[in-house]
């Protein structure tokens, strides 16, 4: 639940950001711009050894986040948010 709502903000942010209306699609699709996946649930209890490690790719055809669980996704997504850069041509890709 936490990282549904973690997405669901990360849109609401990315949507001001750009100016653009985002919304997210299924799973299935076969063109995802940004595909998440985490390795495994959140743990019920954070711990100091919880993994909140992530790996973002961007590329030409979109960009792919994954982490070992929730947390690093959310890491992951905030550091997304830090290399959108809007200018007045319209989106930069981050290098």
């Amino acid at each position: 639940m936490q990282l549904e709502r973690g997405i669901d903000r990360f849109i609401a942010e990315l949507s001001r950001q750009t100016g653009m209306f985002l919304k997210q699609k299924p799973v299935d699709s076969p063109t995802p711009t940004l595909l998440i996946h985490a390795v495994h649930g959140r743990e019920r209890v954070q711990g100091l050894s919880e993994d909140e490690s992530y790996e973002l790719v961007v590329s030409e055809s979109g960009a792919k986040l994954t982490a070992p669980s929730p947390l690093g996704v959310l890491h992951g997504l905030q550091t997304f948010l830090q290399l959108v850069e809007t200018t007045t041509n319209g989106l930069l890709r981050p290098s």
